[in-house]
């Protein structure tokens, strides 16, 4: 049985309940002749030329140049263009040369076009003739065409025509699609979407007609018809609606309504939300940012405009209707799918939540205490029906949109509120921003707020910290490494601690405990220290205890090291007494050599004793040796590997890059 009708003409006929609204824009529009008289096509007149007056000071050089070109005839102002350059010099007022020059031609194009056209081809220049062929489609839309098919065409540039079409295309789309459809026109670049957004916003029920005639079967057409309907749909509802109703195809017919009752919502929230309830709204329409307009955006879907009304004028029955969503043939996705993906339209509960955040923002306090208790407020209304989960997602959307990006002491004193919130762990994001904002401005009060947080709430906040301290505060940047757990350490904190903070990092190293974190951050920081002075961060190796961090530290130093001084850093690792420390620094040492000296490297491999530390470099060597390496190695290789207790598929593997043909040689070490 096919659907009743009867949803759609409920939904409808209440889109047709403000006719004094209608009536009231529509005559205010007609008397702007914003309006076209109906059954006439409307024809409009070309955009304003944007060719605006340089603004210079009269008694000034360029003053006076712009004197004598207000006042000069046809045969002065191939002088003019000429004096441009050392009047308006691009080195220094580039922006205002642009600007002069496009002013001048402007003028000459109104007077004598083809004169103009005669110069720039003299010069031959694509950029001038570019310049020439956007002015020339503002300001003289008809003969801009005919210069392009005439015989000077070809000879004004390559990039002329299609400047000519990009700026006709907006200054005047109607004129631009009469000769567009031209058969000369078949082999130009033609700019019909810009010209069709142009039209959109100029005359949308024109728009509607192009779109009718030659767009509905093109890429884009969803887009366009968005766009036009939204536009005309706040002008002049009436007529948009019984066009939108009218189109045969149901698809387009559905976008076409949805852009209608988007539309209304910005007028009626109350009518458009009834409307909704009663029509059949159909699957969720995600939006995209439209190819045919850069201020519209479509197709999009009616509810996200209906929500953000909805929520300006009553945040809690926003919120209800957010939790009463159901999508047709689709379960309602969790609140926090897709958070990180960056494509939210296509999460109708997602995009919604977040357009009710952005239009309830503003009407919520700005005061951190004042907006906890108004979201606290907020969930006993409506905590029931939307459950702890998705308020949860709610509350740290609004606390990151009204404090996220607070700073100086206003960040600090939203986060000493903030830490307070029983649901701490819901709203981590927003607490971090405020913790990077808080130690750029006032490092030494964040941190000291910090060190009195619990241990287990300060991990992720103590890193934002470090993250957020500036460079010129290295005592703080220590203060914040200290403040951090040993699991949450990465090898970029300890490049940072070696570049701003050396000396309190070298401490602070030294005594966290061996982890894969740690062990991460104690490589990079010798390796950067390293570079800037080996003999000083050689000598840090040897002071820390023997065990797995300090054969990373040690690998750090001599993998730095060998890069410009492979022979300093060989003395170095064979001076080493045995121990965790020898081993990690011949690691890095033949890790490093692999590539131009792999029997060293072999040696170096067969030299550590740590067995999972030798199998790392056996390894190393393997991978630059590649099929070039004698049976020898790949026996001693075969030996390293079972005595670090390799898988057998694990081992097979390894052994497989003897088998491939050695990578080309790199560049000698200087």
């Amino acid at each position: 049985m096919p659907p009743s009708p009867l949803p759609r003409i409920i939904s409808w006929t209440l889109l047709c309940s403000l006719p004094g609204i209608a009536g009231f824009f529509a005559g205010q529009w007609a008397h702007e002749g914003l309006l076209t008289t109906p059954g006439r096509q409307a024809r409009l007149a070309p955009g304003p030329p944007a060719v605006r007056e340089p603004k210079v000071n009269p008694d000034s050089p360029e003053g006076k140049w712009m004197t004598r070109a207000k006042s000069a005839t046809t045969g002065d102002f191939a002088a003019l263009l000429d004096e441009l350059d050392t009047t308006f010099p691009k080195t220094t007022a580039y922006q205002t040369h642009e600007a002069a020059q496009q002013w001048l031609l402007g003028l000459w194009i109104t007077r004598d076009a083809d004169s103009a056209a005669e110069y720039v081809m003299g010069k031959k220049d694509d950029t001038l003739g570019s310049t020439f062929g956007q002015v020339l489609g503002r300001v003289a839309p008809g003969k801009a065409w005919e210069i392009v098919h005439g015989p000077l065409g070809k000879s004004l540039g390559k990039y002329f025509p299609s400047a000519v079409l990009w700026s006709l295309s907006e200054a005047d789309p109607l004129e631009y699609f009469r000769l567009a459809g031209k058969p000369e026109s078949k082999n130009l670049p033609l700019r019909d979407g810009r010209a069709l957004g142009a039209l959109a916003d100029k005359d949308p029920e024109a728009a509607a007609a192009m779109w009718g005639e030659r767009w509905q079967n093109r890429r884009g057409a969803k887009e366009s018809l968005f766009t036009i309907l939204g536009v005309w749909a706040q002008r002049n509802p009436e007529a948009a609606r019984q066009w939108a109703d009218n189109l045969a195809d149901p698809e387009h017919r559905r976008i076409a309504q949805h852009a209608c009752l988007g539309a209304l919502a910005r007028q009626d929230w109350q009518t458009a939300r009834k409307t909704l309830a009663a029509m059949d709204a159909g699957e969720w329409i995600p939006g995209k940012a439209s190819r045919m307009n850069a201020n519209g955006s479509g197709p999009s879907d009616a509810r996200l405009e209906i929500a953000a009304a909805t929520a300006k004028a009553d945040l809690p029955l926003a919120l209800r209707d957010l939790a009463a969503l159901t999508v047709p043939g689709k379960a309602a996705p969790p609140a926090n799918e897709d958070e990180d993906s960056g494509e939210p339209s296509k999460d109708p509960r997602l995009a919604i939540r977040r357009a009710i955040v952005e239009a309830a923002a503003p009407s919520l306090p700005d005061d951190p205490a004042a907006l906890v208790a108004a979201l606290h407020d907020l969930k006993s209304k409506t905590g029931k029906e939307l459950g702890d989960e998705l308020f949860g997602e709610l509350q740290s959307d609004f606390l990151l949109k009204k404090l996220g990006n607070k700073a100086g002491t206003a960040s600090l004193e939203a986060l000493r509120v903030l830490v307070g919130v029983p649901e701490i762990g819901s709203i981590s994001s927003v607490l971090k921003n405020l913790v990077a904002g808080a130690s750029r401005n006032d490092p030494a009060g964040t941190l000291e707020f910090l060190a009195h947080l619990p241990e287990a709430q300060r991990g992720d906040l103590a890193v934002a910290a470090f993250k957020g301290v500036g460079g010129d505060h290295p005592a703080q940047i220590g203060q914040a490494a200290a403040l951090i757990p040993p699991e949450k350490w990465t090898s970029e904190m300890g490049t940072r601690l070696a570049g701003s903070a050396l000396e309190s990092g070298a401490v602070i190293l030294r005594g966290l405990p061996v982890n894969a974190a740690t062990d991460l951050a104690r490589k990079s920081f010798a390796e950067s220290w390293t570079t800037k002075d080996p003999e000083a961060a050689s000598r840090w190796v040897t002071t820390l205890s023997q065990d797995a961090g300090t054969a990373q530290a040690a690998r750090g130093v001599a993998e730095a090291w060998t890069r410009f001084d492979d022979s300093s850093a060989s003395n170095w690792v064979a001076a080493l007494p045995g121990g965790h420390a020898r081993d990690g620094a011949a690691l890095g040492l033949a890790t490093t050599v692999a590539a131009t000296d792999p029997e060293s490297a072999w040696k170096w491999a067969a030299a550590i004793s740590t067995t999972s530390l030798s199998a790392d470099a056996y390894l190393a060597v393997a991978k630059q040796w590649g099929s070039d390496a004698p049976a020898e190695f790949r026996t001693a290789f075969s030996s390293a590997l079972d005595a670090a207790d390799y898988a057998a598929d694990a081992k097979t593997k390894a052994l497989s890059d003897l088998d491939q043909p050695p990578p080309p040689p790199t560049l000698p070490r200087r």
